[in-house]
């Protein structure tokens, strides 16, 4: 299955369903972007004065959560609440759609309920994952730039090391992409259930780490020009947009994934009248 096709699929199919559960925390992980930081470090990268670059803006661009004051801190906090709420929702909307083909909402609160632990802790750890290796990759990427002064050899260096890094993340990623679905589906204790997910992953790995590795192209392939070109509101409004989709895809494919890593038959996707 190509998961890319198949969760792009859905989220068209389904987008009314879904796009309202996503804009609040695409708001919320926006505007935590630290936008004239990112085009600092961007204007430098493509101007080729990498050496000018500093570990913060390096940093500041490619990390979620911003804790330069008390307003972004108290930000970094809805926008965790705000993903887990409605990542919550989404879940088990998603899974009750697969599993019996219909959209409804009996029942609905009952299973959020149940999920909001599951998602809360794994949205924790997600998070703590992507920000240590945001500290890695700004250190090591600093280093390139402070201690190579051939301009070509700091330009080679970075790209293997963001292609390398890159896809050491989304490897990470990808071992523990079904764990949370894998408990709240199958009731499992988190240890069991990330057993579990991992058996399930190592089937479709290469295939699930290709997809997650084609949004973030496209994705950043619409950021990081209207970062440089735009005025600063509508490098917010776009990157918004862009983190709906990317939430949206995000919950999206991992229930692709797991109906077809677990193989189980999917009910939307046979014909329905009256829908």
């Amino acid at each position: 299955m190509n998961y890319t096709h198949s969760s792009i699929r859905y989220v068209f199919g389904n987008i009314w369903y879904i796009v309202l559960l996503s804009v609040l925390p695409a708001l919320c992980i926006a505007g935590m972007a630290r936008v004239e930081e990112m085009q600092a470090m961007y204007a430098a990268f493509f101007t080729g004065d990498l050496s000018s670059i500093s570990w913060t803006q390096i940093f500041n661009t490619f990390s979620i959560y911003n804790f330069t004051g008390w307003l972004p801190a108290l930000l970094d906090v809805a926008a965790y609440l705000a993903i887990v709420l409605c990542a919550s929702m989404l879940l088990a909307m998603i899974d009750k759609h697969m599993r019996i083909g219909r959209r409804t909402l009996n029942g609905l609160l009952d299973k959020v309920n149940d999920n909001v632990l599951s998602t809360a802790a794994v949205t924790l750890f997600f998070s703590a994952v992507y920000e240590l290796w945001t500290v890695l990759f700004a250190s090591l990427a600093f280093a390139v730039f402070s201690l190579v002064s051939v301009p070509a050899a700091q330009y080679v260096l970075f790209c293997i090391l963001l292609l390398a890094g890159g896809l050491a993340l989304l490897y990470v990623i990808a071992l523990f992409y079904l764990w949370l679905p894998c408990m709240q589906i199958t009731g499992f204790s988190p240890f069991e259930a990330l057993r579990y997910s991992n058996q399930l992953t190592e089937k479709v790995k290469r295939r699930l780490i290709g997809s997650m590795l084609l949004s973030l192209i496209v994705g950043n392939a619409v950021i990081i020009p209207c970062v440089l070109f735009a005025p600063v509101p509508v490098s917010y409004a776009v990157m918004s947009v862009v983190y709906m989709f990317y939430f949206m895809l995000f919950i999206v494919r991992m229930e692709v994934v797991y109906f077809d890593a677990a193989q189980l038959e999917r009910e939307d996707l046979k014909p329905r009248y009256g829908d």
